[in-house]
């Protein structure tokens, strides 16, 4: 299928696209009173499941194609060194668009990361390192804030990739990512060089763990994005969209240097730690921060800070009681042991008074929040805002079709749907068949 990529019909399906994450992310209140309830939970997970879905089905019916085409379509070199002509025009908002839908949609979509790894060995993956590493887009350049966006994005897409594809750290190596990202650190952005090292920590190996030394400012930066990301409900920071998970991961990984972890402690890291071992958190977050602390207490000049941390050791005890996962119970267990060098339980013995303090406090706060649970605590959201609006353009007939997904039925209303990409045809039956298919489950279990 050939592309024009001037078709208003086709820049509409990817504003629509990309605005079907914005919508899906609005799902559910955004300020912070404590631990989700159950409504908010199922906002959450509803505005997820929809974002992955969406995700999915782009790996499967093909948009990794039709980015590679659209790269190979557009001069963007052209584009960069003429950049002020060129800002306004339908290639610089195409090539913008695309790189933001990849890079939203790749951060939560395991399938489509997947696919722009494996599609023809790799070829988009090829492609965002040659747009990454042309000549216009380096760090001298980017004091143009639109040009510092398409770095941003660029790089938002690899470290989604890397973090969410095994074994593609060798593809990586092979198109000078290191060399390429290196060059990144030394901007005076701190988005830009936080990125960069972000991406990096994932490729380097234990050889090279002095690249990856961090300024103290970095690691502020980090801690702060991490602090905004806890304080709502979803765990996103506002500001540039990290999740706690990622920016967590990030801190083990970049913690493997030694200056590091004593500058994370150093500069109170350690309560961001604590926060990601409470009951409010997931599994997986509760995890990469058991992780953490293990990693940041092989330096020994941390280790005493670890121990005087408030809430960090009762803290820690308490989800080695209360989980199941056994990653997080070799975390805690290898943490442990190196603050103390003695097994769990002979510890935990000496610290039964603080648990028990800190298990009352918990319960007597759980019970406050659950007295005063009521929908006048949060936003009445009404219930035709949860749903998707994906394509709205119109037709030859210049006749408006507006597709809109809802949580009990499909409408569309006529005349002939616009002439699409094949990508996105069969889009609504689709998503109409994984409906039925789970109201009849849900009937048959009635």
């Amino acid at each position: 299928m050939q592309i024009d990529v001037t078709d208003s019909v086709f820049i509409q399906i990817l504003n629509n696209l990309y605005n079907s994450y914005k919508k899906a992310r609005k799902l559910f209140p955004k300020d912070f009173k404590g631990s989700m309830n159950e409504r908010d939970v199922n906002y959450h997970d509803q505005a997820f499941r929809d974002v992955i879905e969406i995700g999915g089905f782009l790996a499967d019916e093909g948009f990794v194609p039709i980015c590679i085409q659209i790269f190979n379509l557009i001069d963007t070199s052209f584009m960069y060194n003429n950049f002020e002509e060129c800002r306004d025009e339908i290639n610089h908002k195409v090539i913008k668009k695309v790189i933001q839908i990849l890079w939203n949609f790749t951060d939560r979509t395991v399938a489509l990361c997947i696919a722009v790894c494996a599609y023809e060995e790799g070829e988009l993956v090829k492609i965002l390192f040659r747009e990454l590493s042309h000549p216009r887009l380096q760090v001298d350049f980017l004091k143009d804030g639109d040009k510092r966006y398409l770095v941003k994005g660029l790089m938002g897409c690899l470290h989604n990739l890397i973090r969410n594809c095994n074994d593609v750290d060798k593809l990586f190596r092979e198109l000078n990512a290191v060399e390429i990202l290196l060059k990144f650190t030394e901007s005076r952005f701190l988005i830009v060089k936080t990125k960069a090292l972000l991406t990096l920590c994932y490729i380097l190996d234990e050889e090279e763990y002095n690249l990856m030394t961090a300024t103290s400012t970095n690691i502020i930066f980090l801690l702060n994005l991490m602090r905004s990301a806890l304080k709502r409900r979803d765990h996103v920071a506002q500001t540039y969209g990290f999740s706690a998970h990622e920016l967590m991961e990030g801190l083990l990984r970049i913690s493997a240097n030694d200056d590091n972890k004593r500058t994370i402690v150093e500069h109170d890291g350690l309560e961001c730690y604590v926060q990601m071992l409470q009951s409010d958190c997931n599994v997986e977050e509760q995890r990469v921060a058991v992780q953490g602390l293990w990693a940041l207490s092989f330096a020994e000049s941390n280790c005493t800070k670890i121990i005087e941390e408030p809430d960090l050791l009762t803290s820690l005890f308490i989800l080695r009681m209360e989980s199941d996962d056994k990653a997080t119970h070799l975390g805690i267990d290898g943490t442990l042991w190196e603050l103390f060098s003695k097994d769990a339980i002979s510890i935990q013995e000496d610290y039964a008074g603080e648990i028990e303090t800190a298990l009352k406090a918990r319960e007597s706060t759980v019970e406050d929040v659950s007295k005063s649970d009521d929908d006048t605590r949060i936003e009445k959201m009404p219930e035709e805002d949860n749903r998707l609006s994906l394509l709205e353009s119109k037709n030859d007939d210049g006749i408006s079709v507006s597709m809109k997904i809802t949580s009990s039925d499909i409408k569309v209303k006529p005349p002939t749907p616009p002439p699409i990409p094949d990508i996105f045809s069969n889009y609504l039956h689709h998503r109409q068949c994984n409906r039925l298919a789970l109201e009849d489950h849900r009937h048959q279990d009635v």
